[in-house]
């Protein structure tokens, strides 16, 4: 039998809360500075709606806001448009701030993980996911003492005009391209009306995350330090670099910026 603890909609799970304790002190004995995700695309998308990784990322079956497991949605495009639903995000997210937001160490809060993975996503409800955007980071900057930047991440499937990127600090771009060095971290973005707003990419690597020999890490690196002004860019196969050791390519880059 499954016996997984099961939380509610509305409730937050205290030993999972615990952890993200340890997480946070750890970052600030590290000086490690990170984006805490607030959501990520799995939740709220079905294997019917969701379109990348062969669906293995689809959670909606096992979320338990859906409406057979005994929660209220019906569909997980309604996360975005339910008055429920758009209450308890905003519930969580006032414990995430009064919990964690002491700390200098969260660079930014990330309001979603690819937020075009979602059902609604797939639909191009975009009024709809900008909108919630919008009410869930007038809602931070209410009551976030401490100001922290926000952002969301979007694979390029979410143009930089889209009103999703309205309200946020910074736009945040994930990339798996074939080629590393023709890709948005060498080449500059498209032209838009956002374009004023800086740009991060919060994820890059090998097109197949079969980068063994650690080559698109490398170069990934350096070309997004020399054409990128908001910061290195952010290498997603972090199970390689720990199991191959593969941390002097990072310390490298540090002594770099430094000298």
């Amino acid at each position: 039998p499954n016996k997984e603890k099961k939380i509610a909609p509305g409730q937050i799970d205290l030993e999972t809360a615990k952890k993200w304790d340890s997480i946070v002190e750890s970052a600030g004995k590290g000086k490690v500075y990170f984006q805490m995700v607030l959501q990520h695309h799995g939740q709220f998308s079905s294997s019917k709606g969701y379109k990348y990784s062969n669906n293995n990322n689809a959670n909606w079956e096992e979320n338990p806001w859906n409406v057979k497991n005994g929660g209220f949605l019906q569909n997980p495009e309604d996360f975005f448009t339910d008055p429920k639903a758009r209450k308890l995000t905003k519930r969580k997210l006032y414990y995430i701030v009064a919990r964690w937001g002491y700390s200098p160490n969260i660079l930014a809060w990330e309001l979603f993980n690819e937020v075009e993975g979602t059902d609604a996503g797939s639909g191009k409800q975009w009024q709809d996911i900008a909108m919630w955007h919008r009410e869930m980071t007038l809602f931070l900057r209410q009551f976030d003492g401490y100001h922290h930047l926000i952002t969301t991440s979007a694979n390029p499937g979410v143009p930089a005009e889209s009103p999703v990127w309205e309200t946020v600090d910074y736009i945040q771009t994930h990339i798996y391209p074939s080629d590393i060095l023709s890709s948005p971290l060498t080449q500059p973005f498209a032209e838009g009306k956002k374009q004023e707003k800086p740009q991060f990419i919060g994820e890059y690597g090998e097109s197949n995350l079969a980068d063994t020999n650690g080559r698109v890490l490398h170069k990934g690196l350096w070309a997004s330090i020399m054409n990128n002004p908001t910061g290195a860019a952010m290498y997603w196969d972090w199970d390689s670099v720990e199991k191959n050791n593969r941390y002097s390519e990072f310390q490298q880059v540090r002594r770099f910026l430094d000298s």
